[in-house]
């Protein structure tokens, strides 16, 4: 890898340390500002209708999927 490229690198690396995880476009990530177009783009095209119709999960059910118990993990 030559000089430029080691530059090129880190200076992606920061921008993604910066930005955090995120949807990645034409290989570079992007921010906070995309992510709502590429959830509508990109994800929610993908959710079965028979998904989108239900009621919210309740406390109960979020703690149970994520292993929460009476005290905690």
């Amino acid at each position: 890898m030559n000089e430029r490229g080691e530059m090129e690198a880190v200076r992606e690396g920061l921008l993604e340390r910066r930005n955090g995880p995120g949807p990645r476009f034409e290989g570079r990530s992007r921010g906070p500002a995309d992510m709502g177009k590429w959830l509508e783009t990109e994800i929610w095209p993908q959710i079965p209708d028979e998904l989108l119709d239900r009621e919210p999960m309740t406390k109960a059910e979020v703690e149970e999927i994520l292993g929460f118990g009476p005290h905690g993990y």
